[in-house]
């Protein structure tokens, strides 16, 4: 269909052409659709020159669906055997469906791939994924639009979501470098003091984490170590145990307590 030519009507053409349509010698019907036809354009010129009407108005004005086609299931065809019958008969029926064979190598069934992007994890699932908003360089809300349409850029209620994840080490190590000051007379030294909170040279989280990878994921130990020493952080496997030891004590008052809880719970009578 060919791109229909923009024409533009004063308010005292339009009304003559009102006038030539009433005197034409078309029936009623007709005058009235055309009328209706001008109206509409000219409503729908008056809307967008404004900025006043989404895609979704205009769906609901001419009347437009957008539901999805349904996809017929395939059904087995013993008849297909060679490659070429397999190949035109996919071609007829759809470009996304493959054959299948069974033992015997006849082709039976047709079976249809996964559609692109089936099975994705949505962007709100990463709860943990530091949130970086990124403005446009060029333009900001308001501005004339580049296409020189004679709109205005809004910024729209939900922006586009990239997730990327970028690999790393599981325990990051931080170096504190403590200044020393000397007395030129006394000699006395004066060392500046860590960060509040910072007194063990592993955290709790790291200890916690150690105990996870070993016991719940079934990572051994000296593998641990190994890829700790390759990724420049050392954590020998005699550490990783000296870890686990003392998240062991941590946790054991908790555990037995929550088994004598049960316990009375169980066979307390109510």
């Amino acid at each position: 269909m060919k791109q229909p030519k923009i024409e533009s009507l004063s308010p005292e053409a339009y009304k003559d052409l009102q006038q030539a349509i009433t005197a034409s010698s078309l029936s009623q019907d007709h005058q009235t659709l055309i009328m209706g036809v001008l109206d509409l354009c000219l409503w729908l010129q008056q809307k967008l020159t404004f900025s006043k009407i989404s895609i979704n108005t205009l769906k609901k004005v001419f009347a437009i669906q957008t539901e999805k086609r349904h996809r017929p299931q395939p059904e087995a065809d013993p008849d297909i055997t060679s490659t070429a019958t397999i190949e035109a008969a996919n071609d007829h029926r759809d470009a996304q469906l493959l054959p299948t064979s069974t033992d015997d190598g006849t082709k039976t069934a047709q079976q249809p791939l996964k559609t692109k992007g089936h099975g994705r994890i949505a962007a709100d699932a990463y709860t943990a994924a530091k949130n970086i908003v990124l403005n446009h360089p060029d333009y900001t809300t308001g501005d004339p639009c580049p296409l020189q349409c004679g709109g205005r850029l809004y910024q729209l209620k939900t922006p586009d979501v990239f997730i990327r994840i970028e690999g790393g080490q599981l325990f990051e190590a931080y170096r504190y470098e403590q200044q020393h000051l000397r007395c030129a007379i006394c000699g006395e030294v004066f060392k500046a003091s860590l960060p509040p909170g910072i007194i063990d040279k592993y955290d709790e989280r790291s200890k916690a984490m150690i105990a996870v990878l070993k016991y719940q994921l079934g990572l051994p130990l000296y593998r641990l170590a190994q890829w700790q020493r390759q990724t420049g952080v050392p954590l020998p496997d005699t550490t990783q145990w000296e870890c686990c030891v003392e998240v062991y004590q941590a946790i054991l008052p908790i555990y037995q307590s929550t088994i004598c809880w049960g316990s009375v719970a169980k066979f307390d009578p109510p």
